[in-house]
């Protein structure tokens, strides 16, 4: 509630300043639950604000789930810092899941914030190693 009526008061960043200087932990259900209440209420930045604190605190807590380096760098390609997001990709690529397992969901991210070399080269990096997945869609394909 407080992020909320800071962020509709154009006050979101001293408030989490302020917060952390103090020594007050903001769980990550309020962090996310602030995020979708500013989303609702209209204020994106402000709930991309929240989701970035959240996605960073998950990372940094080592909790290498693919949603969140998923989450930040689709932030990241909002804000227009391209090469971070590409980087976040890569670390998730790296640690999180099996090897190749999140190959594809990372080249939908890319295709739909317009990146499609890096998407292209995520998904030949797959079909490289599942070689069988890319003829078993071409046999369906030509079934239908």
């Amino acid at each position: 509630m407080l992020l909320r009526l800071a962020a509709q008061g154009g006050r979101l960043e001293p408030t989490l300043d302020w917060l952390e200087s103090s020594g007050v932990h903001v769980d990550d259900e309020a962090l996310r639950d602030g995020a979708a209440a500013l989303r609702r209420d209209g204020a994106g930045d402000e709930a991309d604000r929240l989701l970035e604190l959240f996605y960073e605190r998950r990372i940094e807590q080592r909790d290498f789930a693919a949603s969140n380096f998923l989450g930040l760098a689709e932030l990241r390609l909002r804000q227009q810092r391209l090469s971070e997001a590409q980087d976040l990709i890569r670390r998730m690529l790296r640690v999180s899941g099996a090897p190749f397992e999140n190959h594809v969901a990372a080249a939908k991210l890319l295709l739909a914030s317009d990146q499609p070399a890096m998407a292209a080269q995520l998904l030949s990096e797959r079909t490289g190693a599942f070689p069988w997945t890319a003829r078993r869609a071409c046999c369906w394909q030509q079934r239908k």
